[in-house]
């Protein structure tokens, strides 16, 4: 038997366990220790796990301190969610000012060129359709100043045709977590590592097994969980598109 976690939803069709808000909480601060060791013309070298989210912040605070002032601004987009939330936590706990970007502000379709204001962004958007890009090449090729220098894609949808920002094409990883992509209005560094939560392994893993684990108990039971029947269904609609 396979059982598909990602689509035990509850009624509103979201997700009852995910490992959203570490990857939000590692994917800021991946972003910030990027920022601060290019600040400091440091390289990033192999990034290994911590024992919880207070040592990391920890850790990028003092990090931070050597870089100096001032320090970074953030864009955190698909705030109000688990993933965006972690990222607006970690950066408030280290001190660096955060504009909260969801749905009402990118209602009216991309491009945004405010966002080359911020020195970071962290895309935590779950991306169910095509949309318009929200930063494009041309927009980094044809600015004259900018202020954007990491780009952290903690959704890593970098091989979507639906992509709301096609301005990398690849994956990067704990041993090499920074992918440098060259414009003519400077380099931007890039984050897309898809597992950013085993950088947290312990306390991701207990916040998904917390939520996790009342439905697997139920399974089998009179009082079996609703989600069960859910992914069932999807289940055997999915089976008959393919038919």
């Amino acid at each position: 038997m396979i059982w598909d976690l990602e689509f035990l939803v509850d009624d509103s069709g979201r997700r009852v366990a995910a490992f959203g808000r570490a990857a939000g909480i590692v994917g800021a601060a991946v972003a910030a220790i990027t920022w601060a060791k290019n600040k400091l013309a440091e390289p990033i070298g192999v990034l290994k796990p911590w024992s919880s989210s207070e040592e990391l912040v920890k850790f990028v605070k003092d990090l931070l301190g050597l870089a100096g002032t001032p320090v970074p601004k953030a864009l955190v987009l698909g705030a109000l969610g688990r993933c965006g939330g972690g990222a607006c936590w970690f950066f408030e706990q280290v001190g660096i000012p955060t504009a909260k970007w969801d749905v009402a502000e990118t209602r009216r379709g991309g491009p945004f060129n405010e966002m080359l204001d911020h020195d970071l962004l962290v895309n935590c958007i779950y991306l169910q359709e095509k949309i318009a890009p929200f930063v494009s090449k041309e927009m980094l090729e044809g600015c004259s100043r900018r202020n954007l220098s990491v780009f952290c894609d903690v959704s890593c949808d970098s091989s979507n045709p639906n992509n709301p920002f096609p301005i990398y094409s690849r994956l990067t990883s704990l041993d090499k977590p920074v992918d440098v992509v060259p414009y003519s209005s400077g380099p931007l560094s890039v984050i897309a590592i898809d597992h950013l939560p085993t950088l947290i392994p312990s306390e991701s893993s207990k916040e998904f097994a917390s939520a996790l684990i009342h439905h697997v108990i139920d399974v089998g039971t009179p009082k079996k969980s609703p989600v069960w029947d859910r992914a069932e269904a999807l289940f055997f609609k999915m089976c008959e598109k393919v038919q």
